[in-house]
């Protein structure tokens, strides 16, 4: 059996598609929440650093203009 990656504890059925690396819908909800709240983290301390780095400033505002 191989394991979710977002729950250890829950297995993926050895059936499942290959591709398969969480065990449900609601552990993938659950890690795409994780990924964004880690982006919208790390977001707030680059515009924290970038308020005294001129080099994160400007890292900042590719970032931003990428995005749109």
């Amino acid at each position: 059996m191989r394991a979710c990656q977002w729950n250890p504890d829950h297995p993926i059925a050895e059936d499942a598609d290959p591709r398969r690396i969480y065990c449900s819908a609601r552990c993938n909800q659950a890690a795409y929440r994780g990924r964004q709240l880690l982006r919208l983290d790390v977001v707030d301390r680059l515009e924290a650093y970038a308020k005294t780095s001129p080099e994160a400033a400007r890292i900042l505002a590719a970032l931003k203009e990428s995005s749109q």
